[in-house]
């Protein structure tokens, strides 16, 4: 999978812009890239050879030389526009390559991980994850360096007790993030002993949040509420403290889930070129989406071993609850994965069934939501979406379920469908589901007899 990498140690005598570009060149024939696509590269890396030495910059590679180079070429670092110019996309693959083969001598999965190449991945994810480029920690390892000395030790002991407990990986980056920034919060007060925390400072803390959505502001106060009871139990504070952080209810009933009809979900699978390699994996992530339900995070980590052909069956484990899941693999989706399997699919190593068609081949990475390949054919086919209207790849999931529910499918079997744990989860589907909800309308004039 992809994983960071750290910085190479810095070399005695920096190895120059014409032995790096012949290695780079090398480095993509191993690789297997076309000539073709080598010589785009080539073009690029000679540009900014060229650039160095017409502007006097040291024969060698360097973040200074690289910002000069985009901004002579109109795109500053941090003011890149939006969608990305052709020549700026090709312009800045060529550049991160360029940096891989510096630091690492090959083309290697992972993030460039040293200070000097800050532009590697700028602009392309989230400002914490900018971060994690610069010095190779994530946003909540960051927090947690921020941290006064007993506050940090107290989060770690607070994060090995949650591993002896068995929480999810997912659970424990999600508190890296929510429990350090109450602690800096803490500590922009003058509080660095949690028994001098009140319940004031707790109230003032939610209260700062007004204005983020209340699921997060919820998330918040649970993990607040989580170490609290912690330093309660390890005689950090008093015990009255556990039950400081006041309720955050969440009024789901207001939310809507997105649901396409199925002739926009006709229509967006028709927008799928299942010709060519990536049309053939696209085809099949979205059929996994809308005709079994899959959650995207199940989809990038589903392996060939959780398919029994056999069976005809989908065995996995589930990513966001760790409970088994059986699904019947349709004809149609069956199909599908086995023309991206045998037509499509590289030569790899690993596990996934999906990889990423340029080399090194590698997995998705855990946090990608597959958000533009369902926004690009969504945007082919014409289908417009309200202002602030979700759109993303769970759409179709909620749409299999508002679907299965207008066919009078038991909630019972849409939630064993779903992998819910609790049938109050597929609850949330019935709003949608007009036709039910036509039969459960009251007469006016009814209403108002009985209440007369």
């Amino acid at each position: 999978m992809l994983t960071s990498c750290s910085p190479a140690p810095p070399c005695e005598e920096p190895i120059t812009l014409h032995a790096l570009l012949e290695a780079a060149e090398g480095a993509l024939r191993t690789a297997g890239y076309k000539e073709a696509t080598i010589f785009q590269y080539q073009v690029a890396w000679h540009g900014l050879q060229a650039f160095a030495l017409s502007h006097g910059y040291p024969d060698a590679l360097s973040n200074d030389l690289i910002e000069a180079w985009l901004v002579a070429k109109g795109y500053p670092v941090g003011r890149w526009p939006s969608p990305r110019p052709h020549a700026l996309v090709r312009v800045v693959a060529a550049l991160r390559l360029l940096v891989q083969v510096y630091e690492f001598g090959e083309i290697m999965p992972g993030r460039v991980s040293n200070l000097m190449f800050r532009f590697a991945h700028l602009g392309r994810h989230r400002p914490q994850r900018k971060l994690q480029t610069c010095i190779g920690q994530s946003a909540g390892e960051q927090r947690i360096a921020a941290l006064a000395p007993a506050l940090r030790d107290i989060f770690i002991r607070y994060e090995q007790d949650c591993l002896a407990r068995g929480f999810r990986p997912s659970s424990l980056k999600n508190a890296q993030l929510s429990v350090p920034r109450f602690f800096v919060w803490l500590m922009e007060q003058g509080v660095t002993d949690v028994s001098h925390i009140t319940a004031t400072h707790i109230t003032t803390y939610l209260t700062s949040l007004e204005g983020c959505v209340p699921a997060y502001v919820a998330n918040q106060a649970g993990h607040i509420r989580c170490i609290l009871r912690f330093c309660a139990d390890q005689g950090l504070m008093t015990s009255e403290m556990r039950t400081a952080v006041p309720p955050c209810p969440i009024r789901d009933y207001r939310k809507i889930p997105t649901v396409w009809t199925p002739e926009d979900i006709t229509r967006l699978l028709a927008q799928v070129d299942r010709q060519s390699p990536r049309g053939k994996r696209d085809y099949a992530i979205l059929l996994l989406a809308a005709r079994l339900g899959m959650r995207v995070g199940d989809i990038i980590r589903l392996t060939l071993d959780d398919i029994r052909w056999a069976h005809k069956r989908i065995e996995l484990v589930q990513t966001k609850t760790s409970e088994p899941l059986v699904l019947p693999l349709l004809d149609e989706v069956g199909w599908a994965l086995i023309d991206y399997l045998q037509h499509a699919r590289p030569i790899s190593e690993y596990r996934h069934v999906f990889l990423s068609l340029a080399y090194p081949y590698a997995p998705f990475v855990s946090h990608d939501n597959l958000y533009h390949l369902i926004t690009g054919y969504r945007r082919k086919a014409g289908i417009q979406r309200y202002q602030r209207q979700p759109v993303g790849m769970h759409t179709l999931r909620h749409s299999l379920a508002t679907h299965l529910l207008t066919d009078d499918t038991p909630l019972q079997t849409i939630s064993e469908v779903l992998g819910h744990t609790a049938t109050a989860s597929t609850e949330v589907y019935a709003k949608v589901n007009l036709a039910q909800l036509q039969r459960c309308a009251l007469d006016p004039e009814e209403v108002m007899h009985a209440t007369s």
